[in-house]
């Protein structure tokens, strides 16, 4: 039997992936990374939730054999090393007394405090070299997405550095949506009605339009144009719908046969005022999928979810494999509410989906200061300040900026957006 010991930090996610790929049966690396028998989930009075969840999630995906799970329960004595050790020690060799056939023990330490670690180690390496076996050490690395290892053996001498899977990254295993990642965290989805401009259906023409608004918001106009169709919308004039139409045909999916409108001008002026920028990002998303044949979990947009009837929103998500792509979207061109809206989703990012999060916040901000003379609430407020002071925080390295010059020409959104998206 193989022994597999995780240590419970403040995001269940990281001992999931390392779970997860280990119970993996199609992987060719077993003879290194042996498929746990038994599964020890080390936890504290504040993680202690976390077991149920990974575990619950563990069976949904593993259905058929799976291994004995048991948890470590040091409550509020995670930094007592006797405590730790004495805890870990007693688990092992009750198993060992059971089945008197351990053949190894994996000890994955990314999550846990530092004293977890440390003494989860002495704890194991003690079993170990009193019975002849070897231990496996991993970290779940954000850099690569892979599991770097090195064994022990009986003697203490450690092993050259591996990292695995030899072949893609984790990635490619490990698989999960977002309403598996709310789980993990025991937070509940809330279910929405369907959107009203529904993409591939009978509404707005999305990128088109989209294009349109951004054109307008690059010009400094904001968004007069629209606002002055919500006008004539609300006259209720057939004839006047089909003038609208001849000059925006992206807008025809909002009347019927007749030109009679078919939402109401309050739902147009919604999605005017920046909802229209939620649906570019979703389809522009969807066509990276389609065209660049690159594969995504999940792709969501206005994601809600609760804990403790506490919400959480989230305007577009993007799943590949296990990775998380959120995206912020505002129409703002403040540089004060850009980098609010930035810093809550670099929080969000990293409650829910680890270090291997990445942020991406979208607004209708120039990249530079734009035109000299013309508009000057550019100066202050563009992607260039905002990345300097994201910089300032060490958050540059977690998140990215989209601004007006790539939201106004398609195929630099696409180029950006996939180059954020390949990027390790």
């Amino acid at each position: 039997m193989d022994i597999l010991i995780l240590l419970l930090g403040g995001n269940p996610l990281p001992n999931f992936i390392i779970a997860d790929y280990l119970l993996n049966s199609g992987r060719d690396d077993r003879d290194d990374l042996p498929i746990p028998g038994k599964i020890f989930l080390v936890s504290t009075e504040r993680t202690k939730n976390f077991c149920e969840s990974i575990i619950e999630l563990l069976r949904k995906k593993h259905k058929g054999d799976f291994p004995q799970t048991e948890e470590i329960e040091l409550y509020d004595k995670h930094r007592f090393p006797k405590t730790i050790q004495e805890k870990i020690k007693e688990k092992i060799k009750k198993s060992f007394e059971n089945s008197h056939a351990i053949d190894s023990i994996h000890l994955g330490y990314t999550g846990g405090t530092k004293p977890m670690a440390a003494n989860a180690f002495a704890a194991a390496i003690e079993f170990v070299h009193e019975n002849n076996l070897k231990l496996i050490l991993s970290d779940l690395n954000p850099d690569n997405f892979k599991l770097t290892t090195f064994t022990v053996n009986s003697n203490a001498r450690m092993t050259e550095e591996k990292n695995f899977p030899g072949k893609g990254d984790l990635r490619d295993y490990v698989h999960l949506d977002i309403d598996e990642i709310f789980a993990l965290h025991e937070m509940k989805p809330i279910k929405k009605k369907k959107e009203n401009f529904i993409l591939n259906g009978a509404m707005v023409d999305i990128i088109p339009f989209s294009l349109a608004m951004a054109s307008d918001y690059k010009k400094g106009a904001r968004r007069n144009r629209f606002l002055g169709i919500s006008k004539e919308l609300a006259k209720t004039d057939p004839k006047l719908n089909e003038k609208i139409v001849s000059n925006h045909p992206y807008l025809k999916g909002i009347f019927d046969e007749k030109y009679n409108l078919i939402i109401s001008t309050g739902q147009f002026d919604q999605f005017v005022c920046g909802k229209w920028l939620e649906h570019y990002l979703y389809s522009s998303l969807k066509k990276i999928e389609r065209e660049l044949k690159i594969t995504f979990s999940t792709i969501r947009m206005n994601v809600e979810a609760e804990y403790e009837k506490r919400k959480c929103e989230i305007d577009v998500i993007a799943m590949r494999g296990f990775q998380m792509f959120l995206f912020s979207c505002t129409t703002s061109q403040k540089i004060k509410l850009v980098k609010q809206k930035a810093f809550e989703a670099l929080f969000r990012a990293e409650q829910l989906g680890g270090e291997h999060a990445k942020v991406v916040v979208v607004s209708t901000m120039f990249n530079t200061p734009g035109i000299p003379g013309k508009i000057k609430f550019s100066r202050k407020s563009n992607i260039r300040e905002l990345e300097k002071d994201l910089k300032q925080f060490n958050a540059d390295q977690k998140c990215e900026s989209i601004g007006i010059d790539e939201l106004s020409n398609e195929k630099e959104l696409i180029r950006k957006l996939s180059n954020i998206i390949n990027r390790n």
